[in-house]
């Protein structure tokens, strides 16, 4: 009863071939998108309780931030652990430079291992190069939002024109009596613009929302990163003297 009195479904059963491959595919089209948007949003929350947790546990731990190590079993699967994966980044360059270091100031005598601006501004990029990466994993699929929103207005307006062309043919073809046939066509028309709209709307917005969302995540990233990096370079940096 309610699939028969909805107009939608009424356009739809109404419909030739061509019509309804209309339908399906901008039905498809708005069945992906919202999938995408759905997990995205997850996703998101996920990355910002991993965050959490990291920002709200490493200043208690205090000391040197190259020793801090997560506790077992408090983060979220590891696709969402995008602030554990650069800070692990962070930790891995820094510690790889380091040893390096040690190695060839031990020849020169110098206890402590330190780091030159040429190491800092080394580790720097691979952080920066680790939140790009994270940042494109985070992104993945998004742009099917992008391309929702440029066609499912063009199928609907695609539909619209078919059914009115359905409509002159068959005023061609028919008497007066026939005028319901007639009205199937722009019955058709009617539902696909409706519909392409109904569509492409939901995916704007959550299109505009998930890239501000994921852009104000990195420059997030980038921020945590350059406090950790400066804590860092504060217990390691070489001083540079005149000669």
């Amino acid at each position: 009863m309610l699939l028969g009195s909805n107009p939608f479904f009424s356009a739809y059963r109404e419909s030739d071939l061509f019509g309804q491959a209309i339908f399906i595919g901008l039905f498809l089209l708005s069945i992906f998108s919202w999938l995408i948007i759905l997990f995205k949003v997850v996703a998101l929350r996920r990355v910002r309780r991993g965050a959490s947790y990291l920002m709200r546990s490493l200043p208690q731990k205090g000391g040197n931030p190259l020793n801090w190590q997560p506790e077992e079993g408090a983060f979220l699967p590891q696709n969402y652990n995008l602030f554990l994966e650069v800070y692990q980044t962070l930790q891995e360059k820094c510690i790889e430079i380091l040893n390096k270091n040690h190695m060839a100031q031990a020849e020169k005598g110098e206890v402590h291992a330190l780091l030159s601006a040429s190491d800092i501004d080394l580790i720097d990029a691979q952080i920066e190069m680790a939140i790009a990466d994270r940042s494109i994993h985070l992104e993945k699929n998004l742009f099917f939002l992008g391309t929702t929103v440029a066609l499912a207005p063009f199928l609907g307006l695609l539909g619209t024109v078919w059914g009115i062309l359905i409509t002159l043919s068959e005023l061609k073809t028919r008497t007066l009596g026939g005028s319901g046939e007639v009205l199937h066509g722009l019955s058709m028309a009617l539902a696909t613009t409706v519909l392409g709209l109904l569509v492409a709307i939901p995916a704007l917005v959550g299109h505009n929302y998930l890239r501000a969302a994921m852009r104000e995540l990195a420059s997030d990233m980038r921020s945590w990163s350059a406090q950790q990096l400066a804590s860092i370079e504060m217990l390691y940096r070489r001083v540079e003297t005149l000669q």
